[in-house]
């Protein structure tokens, strides 16, 4: 099993002019799997079709579908968005990843630049509003630096701790909904108006 988790949380804004609640994702693993995720987006970039991430169904951890890139745009962007889905009885939150083949490049570096460094330098990547490549109306996405082997007996507590969040329900804000019974439905960019990368 690669061991790569998307934890979602909530980023809220609370000021005398509004309040606020954004989702974020939070990515956790180890080095392993954050070079399956790595490969993944570079075979999403020549695939015909829409790639799923194998992530392990007892952890809290959200789906993840990468969609076939946009070819029409000569620009590099992402989107991450979000869905509820029911997929092989486990009904969970989706990470929606969908952008342009130079976006996905980009988003392979930063993978890649939150591997340079280590857990215990809490270390981590932030995409959003600031990264240029993604889109206004994402969701913002937070690498964090991965361990070097998940399985590894590490008596390290920041380690120790770290290995907890994406099985530990008091760390996700995935949304309650029992009742949601609607299968599974692949997505196809080019017929919806929410994946406009412009």
């Amino acid at each position: 099993m690669n061991h790569i988790y998307f934890v979602r949380g909530v980023t809220i804004t609370n000021t005398a002019e509004c309040y606020e609640e954004k989702p974020t994702v939070d990515v956790f693993g180890d080095k392993k799997g954050y070079s399956y995720f790595i490969d993944e987006i570079e075979k999403a970039k020549i695939s015909n079709k829409n790639i799923h991430l194998k992530v392990d169904p007892s952890s809290f951890s959200m789906e993840v579908v990468i969609l076939k890139p946009n070819d029409n745009l000569g620009i590099s962007k992402v989107k991450f968005s979000e869905r509820f889905v029911k997929k092989n009885e486990r009904i969970a939150m989706e990470l929606v990843v969908y952008g342009t083949k130079n976006g996905y490049g980009n988003l392979q570096k930063d993978i890649w630049r939150s591997c340079e460094k280590n857990v215990i330098d809490d270390y981590h990547v932030h995409i959003d509003k600031y990264t240029q490549w993604l889109t206004k109306d994402s969701i913002e996405v937070i690498i964090n630096s991965p361990i070097s082997e998940w399985n590894a007996n590490n008596r390290n507590k920041e380690i120790k701790d770290y290995k907890k969040i994406p099985y530990s329900k008091a760390f996700s804000n995935t949304p309650v909904l029992d009742l949601f019974d609607e299968s599974y439905v692949e997505l196809v960019p080019d017929d919806i108006d929410f994946f406009n990368l412009d």
